[in-house]
Order: C-alpha cells, then structure tokens, then sequence
C-alpha cells in the first residue's frame, strides 16, 4: 500500500511544478506571491452568537419549539458544522404572536439566534386565543463554534419582555 501512496505522491507533485499560473503567463516572476481570492459568502439566516443577556422568565409567556430539521422533537443530537432549522410558535404576555424573538441555547455559556413570529399557526390561535394565530416561527440556527455539550432552549422577545423556557434538549457532539 505504501509503493501506491508514494507513486501518486510523487506524480501530483510533478503535476504540480508543471502548472504554471496566471501570473507567470502575464511575466511575473515564477514563484511570485499572488493575492488570495477574497470569498463572498452569503451569512446565514440566523447567526448564533454568544449571549449574555438573561431576562426574567414571564409566567404569562407561552411558546415551543415543536419541529427540529422537519421532525417533531424534544431532544436533538447535532455535531458542531450542521445547524438546525427550529419551529415552533412564541406569545408575549398579553397572548398576542411575539413578533421579534431569540433563541437561546443554555449551557455552560449560552448563544442566541434572531427571528421573528408570523408564521400562521391555527392550532396554537384555537388553544390560546385568535391574536396568537400568527405566533408561528422558523429561525435556523448554525451551531459552528459552539462546544461540546447538552443545551436547554428558551425563546425570549428580542426588547427583554418575557422569556419562556422550552422542552428541547440539544446535544452538541
């Protein structure tokens, strides 16, 4: 196996010296230091951030998150490149769809992603009330950088009104 290693080794550096690049086409000296490509990447749609902030829980809150990746869930196992695709609905204290939100993974530190309500959610408005019918949100959640370990999750209003804890578990592996 070591002679097949050492025969492609050998044959991809020979591939190597033999490209020439752009630069030395244009007259540049051979060897000469180009410039990296600068990568445009598109953010995601929700950014995990580190997060501080810990409002008081609010008894007259009520939320969920029902549906992980498109399966409903209360334990998510995740490995630190994937994200998630969080559902669920959030209301304010008066009842009403809580319009801006976050959602807050809690551990040892904890880390927040933003979104908003809006989406229509007949089932939450016919055991809540009519002004939580729009109360439905999809916020993705990147975890990339968030280590090792086993979250809560709570959904707070994004002006510090109210924060209601949730029954999902994730496990960052």
């Amino acid at each position: 196996m070591r002679p097949i290693r050492a025969v492609l080794l050998v044959a991809m550096l020979a591939l190597l010296t033999a490209c020439d690049t752009e630069a030395e086409r244009a007259g540049a000296p051979a060897g000469a230091v180009q410039p990296a490509a600068v990568a445009t990447l598109e953010p995601p749609p929700a950014m995990l951030t580190e997060y501080a902030g810990a409002p008081a829980a609010s008894q007259h809150a009520r939320c969920s998150i029902d549906i992980v990746n498109g399966r409903p869930t209360s334990h998510f196992d995740t490995d630190p490149t994937a994200g998630a695709i969080f559902e669920g609905w959030a209301t304010d204290t008066s009842g009403a769809a809580a319009g801006g939100i976050r959602v807050v993974l809690v551990g040892t530190k904890s880390y927040m992603a933003e979104g908003t309500t809006g989406l229509k959610r007949a089932d939450v408005a016919a055991a809540v009330g009519q002004a939580a019918e729009t109360s439905g949100f999809r916020v993705a959640v990147p975890v990339l950088g968030v280590p090792k370990g086993t979250y809560s999750t709570r959904i707070e209003g994004i002006d510090g009104s109210f924060a209601c804890p949730t029954r999902l578990r994730i496990v960052v592996n």
